[in-house]
């Protein structure tokens, strides 16, 4: 009759236990604070955002935030489409009438 090992149980227990281990460590890095927070929870109780006026005050724009700080709604009020020039001289941005 041949012998068995006795610890093989204890092998897959602890093959098991070490798996454990490396996912629960592999989620800990991953998963880091900052995605846990979304702009449709609750915001954060030390965020604020500020608008600066410009000077001169251009007319016809509106601005706001939205999404708890995290986006800012540009309406323009007059006729026309105004068009922000990107930084290679590219239009960037339209923002014409809702």
């Amino acid at each position: 009759m041949q012998n068995r090992p006795r610890n093989r149980p204890l092998n897959r227990l602890t093959l098991l236990s070490q798996l454990f281990a490396l996912v629960v460590l592999l989620l800990a890095v991953v998963v880091s604070p900052a995605q846990a927070h979304s702009a449709k929870g609750s915001a954060a109780s030390n965020y604020h955002t500020v608008i600066d006026p410009l000077v001169p005050a251009p007319t016809g724009f509106a601005v706001r935030t939205i999404e708890q700080g995290n986006r800012l709604e540009v309406t323009w009020l007059l006729g026309e489409p105004v068009t922000v020039i990107g930084v290679y001289d590219e239009p960037y941005l339209r923002i014409g009438p809702s």
